[in-house]
């Protein structure tokens, strides 16, 4: 009699539970790009923008066999807001970050990728590779490139190298007239600049992430 009960009880907790998979509507994650077990937002903050994503590039004078990028919103019929990144050692590829590259520009900004050599002769020729892409692509694509707002965003050693290639690009040519900023993660020695340099100009943003907690 006890065995036939607990048959019965357990084919009333097996039917239970196909009835409630059947009926209930499953609230599992939407897979995307995401590692990990939290899911890209679909709305609010952190949400993707609703422009897409176009591309163009042309190649590095200063590093032979590779190329620029300018990521910037399709269809834009206007010279967009921009920020200049640059790459720490050994992100040469414009896939180590495509995530985030593109996750600005679906938010109606262009980003401009410039590779340069990790193993290179001198720092002063990757600033020159940085430099020289960054200005090629402004003058190249004026109808996409918005140099009156613009911003300076880079990680470990391209953390550094924002900082001189931002204020020569802010006294030299007068980018981001209407609105700078500059944006540096974890970055390693920071070249071309000094104390006095430091302080100017006055007109712009820094904000700086160490990496530490």
């Amino acid at each position: 009699m006890k065995t036939i009960t607990f048959g019965v009880c357990l084919l009333v907790l097996i039917l239970s539970g196909c009835s409630k998979s059947t009926d209930t509507p499953s609230t599992e994650p939407v897979d995307d790009d995401l590692a990990g077990p939290i899911s890209r937002p679909a709305s609010g903050y952190g949400a993707d923008g609703s422009y897409a994503v176009s591309e163009i590039d042309f190649p590095n004078t200063e590093y032979p066999g590779t190329k620029v990028t300018i990521f910037y919103p399709s269809g834009a019929t206007s010279p967009k807001p921009t920020i200049f990144y640059s790459h720490p050692y050994g992100g040469e590829s414009k896939e180590y970050n495509r995530g985030l590259f593109e996750f600005i520009t679906k938010k109606g900004y262009v980003v401009v990728f410039v590779p340069y050599p990790t193993n290179d002769i001198s720092i002063d020729h990757r600033y020159l590779t940085l430099w020289t892409g960054f200005t090629k692509a402004a003058a190249d694509y004026p109808g996409i490139i918005d140099t009156r707002k613009v911003g300076f965003m880079g990680h470990s050693f391209g953390g550094g190298a924002s900082i001189g290639l931002a204020y020569r690009a802010f006294t030299e040519k007068d980018w981001g007239a209407d609105g700078r900023f500059l944006f540096t993660m974890a970055p390693w020695y920071s070249y071309l600049e000094n104390s006095v340099k430091l302080t100017t100009p006055i007109r712009f943003k820094l904000t700086t992430c160490s990496g530490r907690n």
